[in-house]
């Protein structure tokens, strides 16, 4: 009989275990897009509020299609890890077919959205962010470091698409800020993995302290680029200047307090993380109206 992945009992709830699959938890990572324009203080206007949300909305789209095809090369595996076992495609309650087809649905759908409706760049950038995850489900996940830039890319390019597609300018600190602090994020979910059952197989091939250095060395190039960012933006803003320079304190403590939890408990998701610190969710909030009022000052 040829492997179709489902059984008959789970068929009838297949529509139910196919959202799962998509990951619907992820998805808030999208709103990544947004930080450009909002970092320019211009999210809402008129001409680059609408753009923003667009690509967004493909983001989540594509992201979705990515989900689906990395379950489906890795059911079986998936099916033997106790920490993924549960997974839809593991389980057999979405079919690979089913699961494909969904992806390739969504994933033209995505590219289509963009196409119709945002400069070809964004465009670019969207095929760009498909076909590195392609590749890093179909073997390229198997390269030390490759691996982690592959994964913290699709950071990066939300947070480039914010600016592509609305036309906001994307400044050099802005992108560091996002590279490194991506980096970070993915280096600790690693040296957490690493130390779990059933951890992926690159992890093996990472010598002894490598992620632990890759980690420092992210942590601290996040903290300094967005320094060089906060001052840099702070000499051009007409009334928040202060306010943007000062948004580096709580900034630097929610870097670091994100450091000890994830050192002290583990590196989970980044939205678990977060959403299991009440400090943190402080902090960020702090952040976020202090920044918030700076830009629109």
């Amino acid at each position: 009989m040829a492997d179709t992945g489902i059984h008959a009992e789970a068929r009838p709830r297949a529509l139910p275990a196919l959202l799962v699959a998509t990951r619907p938890a992820q998805w808030p990572k999208n709103m990544l897009v947004l930080a450009a324009p909002a970092a320019a203080g211009r999210l809402l206007d008129r001409d680059v509020l609408a753009p923003a949300l667009l690509a967004t909305v493909a983001f989540v789209l594509a992201s979705a299609a990515i989900y689906l095809v990395n379950d489906t090369v890795d059911r079986h595996r998936d099916a033997a890890n106790p920490r993924t076992s549960d997974r839809p495609l593991a389980t057999g309650a979405v079919s690979p077919r089913t699961a494909i087809v969904t992806a390739l649905v969504l994933a033209t759908t995505a590219v289509g959205l963009l196409a119709a409706t945002t400069p070809v760049a964004a465009t670019i950038v969207l095929v760009g962010y498909l076909g590195l995850n392609l590749g890093y489900n179909l073997g390229l996940k198997a390269m030390p470091l490759v691996e982690l830039m592959i994964v913290a890319s699709g950071y990066v390019l939300r947070a480039t698409m914010g600016g592509v597609a609305t036309g906001v300018p994307l400044s050099a600190w802005f992108l560091s800020v996002a590279s490194f602090g991506a980096l970070y994020v993915v280096v600790v979910k690693r040296v957490s993995e690493r130390e779990a059952v059933g951890h992926r197989r690159v992890l093996e091939a990472y010598p002894a302290g490598l992620l632990e250095q890759v980690r420092s060395l992210a942590l601290t190039a996040t903290a300094l680029t967005y320094t060089l960012w906060a001052f840099e933006t702070g000499e051009t803003a007409s009334t928040g200047g202060v306010l943007v320079r000062l948004s580096v304190v709580p900034f630097l403590l929610g870097l670091l307090r994100y450091a000890l939890v994830t050192m002290r408990d583990g590196g989970a998701s980044p939205e678990k993380v977060v959403a299991g610190d009440r400090t943190l969710q402080v902090v960020g909030l702090a952040w976020l109206v202090l920044l918030a009022a700076a830009l629109d000052g």
